[in-house]
């Protein structure tokens, strides 16, 4: 089973249950208000999902594929995205995480690809964070987290992030560490897109917002907080 938050006041505490059961993934309503749909159609027992179908919990719609083996990971996805677009992919990640962001333009950034500002007692402060789209067998090496480190120097009470699809040499890990700029490598960005939804994919399933929501008249209103959609 996997868990999948969404923060719509039509969305149950708990909503529905997604699990896999002989190679075929069932999806269950465990009671919720709006209910849970299928193509237009509420369900009210364990029902198999096929690719294509068009799954709402409450006025949230998504189209479910199963990954074939083809599918594109995440970070496949992330690569094949321009790098203004990875920095925004960035920026929208650490608004989920409750920063306020600015994404710099295109040029002239001076190593700065993201400003984020965190008001939380615990991690308050200004961050800056430098993003690269970089393949796999690319890895960001020392010189490069020097050249951030001196970029961060600039503003002495701001904190550094370096951003990564790929992964870090030792040496930069070993830099980043004594100079204390938080690292994030390409599987730990992965970990943090499926968490926060930043992009419509989760775990081994794929979900894209579908074009045409449920209508508004067919649900039943009701206030709720952050819910979880799946357990």
């Amino acid at each position: 089973m996997l868990a999948l938050y969404l923060n719509d006041p039509a969305v149950s505490r708990r909503h529905a249950i997604l699990r896999k059961v002989g190679g075929c993934w069932l999806i269950q309503d465990v009671g919720s208000t709006n209910g849970t749909w299928i193509n237009g159609e509420r369900i009210s027992r364990p029902t198999r999902l096929q690719r294509g179908h068009r799954v709402a919990f409450g006025r949230a719609v998504f189209a479910f594929r199963e990954d074939d083996g083809n599918a594109r990971r995440v970070i496949d996805t992330v690569l094949a995205l321009s790098p203004f677009d990875f920095e925004k992919v960035v920026g929208d990640l650490f608004k989920k995480l409750q920063f306020e962001t600015l994404v710099t333009r295109r040029v002239a950034d001076g190593g700065v690809d993201v400003v984020a500002v965190n008001h939380c007692i615990i991690f308050r402060g200004r961050y800056l964070i430098q993003c690269k789209r970089y393949n796999p067998s690319n890895r960001v090496t020392r010189p490069e987290i020097q050249t951030f480190h001196g970029r961060i120097a600039v503003e002495p009470r701001a904190r550094g992030i370096f951003i990564t699809t790929s992964s870090f040499t030792r040496g930069a890990k070993r830099f980043a560490e004594l100079t204390g700029i938080n690292l994030i490598d390409g599987p730990e960005l992965e970990k943090l897109i499926i968490r926060h939804q930043v992009l419509p994919i989760v775990d081994s399933l794929i979900w894209s917002v579908a074009d045409r929501p449920v209508p508004r008249e067919s649900l039943p209103s009701h206030r709720n907080r952050r819910s979880k959609a799946l357990q």
